[in-house]
């Protein structure tokens, strides 16, 4: 329990450091460290006012205030990047969203179950909180960490943090596998789940989140963060790598089938990007795999061969969870050709036509009245909710955003929509990280 602890007063000291340098003029990293980092963080909330409130909601809500309180703003002086532009355009299609399927249930065309008390509509707008308020107070947050506008250093600084951010998860990670009495409050209302205090003892390790794979999908963020210094700084070179080690043994504890597969990709992908493309780059880097490959396939962590557990994720009943996944999906997939050939049901409102669709294996598990199984497809999702006319209208417009985006903006969106094939990705601060990264020089563009 002590141990636990520490983690948590770690954490509250960082949202407590960003309002003292927002007001007193601390260096301004110390600002983006806190936010980076607590976003790490989301197993725990403290309390619900029509957002969550955890580690990270405190840090960039704190910092908002003292930053308004503090400098005057000109709205001809707000610069909006790309990756805000992303983000509103997802809120822009989803309100769209809402207003269509509100004529449907109007006029009788979808008829939402009634086992749940609030309306679909209101439904949607309260699930899009995080986007509604995390743009705007990061934007604003962004423009006052990058005033000085030196773009290059700026953007290093940012990899960076975005880099170490991911060592306390880990070290938790860690702690959790050798089964010391690691504990952690669950009760996050963004994963549904019950509030309780989970004590790590004989269980699978999951960092500070609730689930292994939510893990691994926010240390990849600081995964993309380490390969990027690696590359721009050779100076660095030896800690990147040892980080690299170091985040690679968390996942594997973890043994999260999700993240050992992106962290593949991902990996491939970088590696060929900064190398030749000739015959002996492939050759060394067939070796590395192979050589891997067999010391990873002979490791069994919590009874599970790694081997044996990357492969069962194309076994429909390996296990509850494999089956969960194929089954939601599969239902998803009935709806969306039912009831939304080209309009959608409304954002965020499968729950309320799901459950006809359950697949006949799932009646092993029982979803109680007012309750609908999470969603593992976050793409066919959203396509079912906005229909695949305004599903190829948002794509296009995010598309023609991100054409003129830089690179590592690219790149975050690419993997974001990968992780977004296995669970709902924007329950998560981790997303909206990317609206404090440098993407353009700017000086003085918000303040006097």
């Amino acid at each position: 329990m002590a141990v636990s602890i520490i983690f948590y007063l770690f954490y509250f000291i960082l949202c407590l450091v960003v309002p003292f340098a927002s007001i007193y003029k601390v260096n301004k990293k110390v600002i983006l460290i806190a936010i980076l980092f607590v976003a790490q963080f989301n197993a725990t909330a403290f309390f619900r006012v029509g957002i969550t409130i955890g580690f990270f909601e405190i840090a960039i809500l704190i910092t908002f205030i003292c930053l308004l309180i503090k400098y005057r703003i000109r709205a001809n002086e707000i610069f909006i990047s790309g990756s805000d532009k992303v983000f509103i355009s997802f809120l822009f299609f989803s309100i769209l969203s809402i207003i269509i399927s509100s004529f449907r249930i109007f006029f009788k065309d979808l008829i939402p179950s009634n086992e749940y008390d609030t309306s679909p509509a209101i439904r949607s707008i309260m699930s899009l909180n995080k986007v509604i308020i995390f743009v705007p107070v990061l934007l604003f947050i962004r423009n006052y960490i990058y005033r000085d506008g030196q773009q290059e250093q700026n953007k290093n600084t940012f990899f960076y943090i975005l880099a170490l951010s991911g060592i306390i998860p880990s070290i938790a990670v860690i702690l959790q596998s050798l089964n010391i009495g690691f504990q952690l409050i669950h009760n996050n209302p963004s994963f549904g789940e019950i509030s309780h205090i989970e004590t790590y003892n004989n269980i699978r390790p999951v960092g500070l989140s609730n689930e292994a794979s939510f893990f691994a999908y926010s240390l990849f963020f600081s995964y993309m963060g380490v390969i990027e210094v690696l590359i721009r700084d050779n100076k660095k070179r030896r800690a990147m790598i040892g980080i690299i080690l170091f985040y690679w043994i968390a996942l594997v504890l973890t043994i999260s089938r999700t993240g050992m597969l992106i962290f593949i990709v991902y990996s491939v992908y970088k590696f060929f990007s900064v190398q030749s493309f000739k015959p002996a780059t492939v050759i060394k880097f067939a070796v590395i795999v192979i050589i891997t490959g067999t010391i990873l396939s002979n490791i069994t962590i919590h009874s599970f061969n790694l081997a044996d557990r990357f492969l069962s994720s194309f076994n429909v009943e390996a296990d509850a969870s494999t089956i969960e996944r194929f089954g939601v999906t599969d239902a998803l997939s009935k709806l969306l050709i039912d009831k939304s050939k080209i309009l959608g049901i409304g954002i965020y409102d499968y729950g309320y036509y799901i459950k006809p669709y359950l697949p006949y294996y799932m009646n092993s598990i029982y979803y109680k009245p007012g309750e609908s199984p999470p969603s593992f497809n976050f793409i066919l999702q959203l396509i079912a909710e906005l229909g695949p006319l305004l599903f190829i209208g948002m794509i296009a417009s995010i598309i023609f955003v991100l054409k003129k985006a830089d690179r590592f903006v690219k790149e975050w969106f690419i993997f974001l929509v990968l992780f977004a094939l296995s669970f709902q990705i924007l329950n998560f601060s981790i997303p909206f990280l990317i609206l404090l990264y440098p993407t353009k020089k700017r000086e003085n563009i918000i303040y006097n």
